[in-house]
């Protein structure tokens, strides 16, 4: 996803996990323990084409915001430092 503002992208991703949580991902054909991790990121975006749907295709660089000590849990939001400043 790409969003013109932090916030707003901080607000989608936090119900966006919500949601994920509170899933009965059984009733779906997926296993009990599915679950999402999700990285938020700030920094230049590209638009182009994408070359073969031919439709709108965003690009950039996305260091996932991964703790260095810890690994990265189903369940959680992270983010990288330049999205936290």
């Amino acid at each position: 996803m790409v969003f013109e503002d932090a916030r707003d992208a901080a607000h989608y991703a936090l119900e966006l996990s919500a949601l994920a949580t509170g899933t009965d991902w059984t009733a779906h054909g997926l296993p009990a323990s599915f679950n999402l991790r999700i990285a938020l990121h700030c920094g230049p975006v590209y638009c182009g084409r994408d070359p073969v749907t031919q439709g709108r295709m965003f690009t950039g660089r996305t260091p996932a915001g991964r703790p260095a000590s810890s690994p990265l849990r189903a369940g959680k939001v992270y983010a990288s430092s330049a999205f936290a400043a």
